[in-house]
């Protein structure tokens, strides 16, 4: 097989992976994974979100574009407005770096 056809079909399967997981009913869950006061499950939440809205940034704009008013109202409700100031600032971090990457709009 050709090499360059095999880096265009993973390429898109990554991308589909990735529009599969932000547009399924079970994403919605991470915004309270990442406020459990478990550390070690909250910390893996923050993690993979962050991958999630960082990489891949064409999906991420896409899925963004589609559902901005529900993923802000939680993004604020949850994670800008804890009461946990790590988790505040983080989400302060992590909307400030997709607000700033060109890619994002």
């Amino acid at each position: 097989m050709n090499q360059d056809f095999l880096l265009l079909f993973f390429i898109e399967c990554v991308d589909f992976f990735y529009r599969y997981v932000l547009e399924h009913e079970q994403f919605k869950k991470i915004f309270d994974y990442i406020q459990l006061l478990n550390f070690k499950i909250s910390a893996d939440a923050a993690a993979t979100f962050k991958e999630l809205l960082t990489r891949h940034k064409s999906t991420v704009a896409e899925f963004l574009s589609k559902k901005y008013d529900w993923f802000f109202a939680e993004y604020n409700s949850k994670l800008l407005e804890s009461s946990n100031y790590i988790t505040r600032k983080l989400a302060i971090k992590l909307l400030g770096d997709m607000l700033l990457d060109r890619k994002m709009l």
